[in-house]
């Protein structure tokens, strides 16, 4: 019997037909890819794109990459076409947000912020260190209506004591007002560090405080200030009384005498706040509480006396003195935080039962004196130490 013979060409095309399906065959069950490679990278505003390969046959697969958006940072105020306005940059340096603050006021001078302040609602923010010689004094208060104001110091320092207040002085008789006084000082630094302004050190360029509160109206808020008077950095007038205050995460220091004087029958709250002077604080009336503060005095140690217009006494850390108050009566209350006295007491209270009856209570703490013991009461003082 004769065998067929296959043309060549035949049996070529039939190799070559085995050999393609061979080659297509290495991954009928599946590819071998491998890793995603980026190649085309995303932006804040445009998708990127990833590619991947397989190493068997070489098909290659691709898939988007989300845009990142943008990474901003902090708000940083700025003025535009004559507007304040607070930017905020990307760190890829793709864009940038910019917002024009409601309200907003950018001062630059003395006069520019002396008639900010008298906006209602205005919220001022200061461009730049503001001081002016032989002006110690900078007043802020309602004229003729109530008035709310937001100061951000912006990181800057003024040089100045700060005034807040409701009461005018009519033929050299001290009158309340009768309007409501809202302030709110933010995030920079008031007063000076030696409490002078530029020049000579004389009573002309003395910052007396830092800020003094005087008036029965005022609800004040700062926070992240630094605060410094010569005699200290905060200071309430004993003739008034029924203001709010509320402290946060400031500095508080004296650059020659105390830390702080509370004469006003106030309810003040400190929260994480240091103090530092030759006394802490010296509190004479109203509820105050401190929350989580630091209080550090440094002076040799004086006892307290009523002066006829205040109170003298050095050393201690904190003195509670209700035997000449002013606005009856005295609560005092520290939650946590420490008090260091390097020649007095932590902690004094001078007091005679009457209407003016002061309490405190220390919870949680830490006390180091210079004198024993850490805790010192007078007559009929009565502290609760936990």
């Amino acid at each position: 019997m004769r065998k067929a013979k296959i043309p060549v060409a035949v049996l070529a095309a039939i190799m070559a037909m085995f050999l393609f399906a061979a080659c297509g065959d290495k991954c009928a069950n599946g590819h071998s890819f491998g890793e995603w490679q980026v190649t085309v990278a995303a932006t804040c505003t445009e998708d990127g794109v990833e590619t991947r390969k397989c190493s068997v046959c070489n098909k290659e697969e691709t898939r988007p990459v989300a845009k990142l958006g943008h990474d901003y940072g902090e708000p940083v105020y700025a003025e535009r076409d004559g507007k304040l306005v607070t930017v905020r940059n990307c760190s890829r340096g793709d864009g940038e947000d910019v917002q024009e603050v409601e309200n907003g006021v950018a001062v630059h001078s003395w006069e520019e912020l002396d008639v900010a302040v008298k906006k209602n609602n205005a919220h001022i923010v200061l461009m730049n260190d503001i001081a002016k010689v032989g002006m110690t004094d900078f007043n802020i208060r309602p004229a003729d209506s109530d008035l709310s104001i937001t100061i951000d110091l912006n990181g800057k320092t003024l040089g100045a004591e700060v005034n807040v207040c409701t009461y005018y002085k009519v033929d050299g008789t001290a009158k309340e007002c009768g309007y409501k006084l809202t302030v709110k000082l933010l995030n920079g630094n008031i007063g000076t560090e030696t409490g002078y302004i530029a020049g000579e050190q004389t009573d002309d360029n003395k910052i007396f405080y830092g800020i003094l509160v005087n008036g029965a109206k005022v609800d004040l808020t700062v926070e992240k200030v630094n605060l410094v008077g010569y005699y200290g950095g905060f200071y309430t007038n004993g003739s008034t009384k029924g203001s709010t205050i509320a402290m946060s995460d400031c500095i508080v220091r004296g650059a020659a005498v105390a830390a702080s004087y509370l004469a006003g029958g106030h309810t003040v709250t400190f929260d994480r706040c240091s103090f530092s002077g030759t006394f802490g604080l010296y509190i004479k009336s109203g509820a105050v509480t401190l929350n989580n503060c630091t209080v550090v005095a440094t002076g040799e140690y004086s006892q307290p006396n009523y002066n006829g217009n205040g109170a003298d006494g050095d050393g201690s850390g904190i003195v509670v003195d209700s035997v000449t108050g002013y606005n009856p009566s005295l609560t005092f209350t520290m939650n946590g935080g420490t008090i260091s006295s390097a020649n007095g007491y932590a902690f004094e209270q001078v007091v005679t039962k009457g209407e003016n009856y002061s309490t405190s209570t220390l919870n949680g703490v830490k006390m180091t004196a210079g004198k024993t013991p850490a805790v010192f009461i007078t007559t009929d003082g009565a502290v609760t130490v936990k």
